[in-house]
């Protein structure tokens, strides 16, 4: 079942059993995860539409600042694996969990 079957208080519990020195307050959780949002939203569109619209784009562009630069022009010019490393890279260094 995912995190958010159980909802979101249950899953920042869970958390907090494993980091409890990361996952501490979950006013901050949740406002830390509601800024999740709008990238989680351009990589469901990656995922559902094998490219991103101009906003998406600029979404993930502003959250992972020059460093994704690269990684965005090879998801623009349409490389698969490209688009692949960039859900990775999100995932890995931009998760809560």
């Amino acid at each position: 079942a995912p995190p958010e079957q159980l909802g979101q208080d249950s899953h920042f519990a869970r958390l907090r059993l494993l980091d409890p020195n990361r996952f501490h307050d979950l006013a901050a959780f949740r406002a830390e995860s509601e800024n999740y949002r709008p990238v989680a939203e351009a990589v469901q569109e990656l995922l559902d539409q094998g490219r991103l619209s101009p906003e998406a784009h600029a979404t993930i562009e502003g959250f992972l600042g020059a460093e994704g630069e690269a990684l965005l022009a090879a998801v623009s010019d349409g490389d698969t694996q490209a688009s692949a490393r960039l859900i990775r890279e999100l995932l890995d260094r931009h998760g809560t969990g």
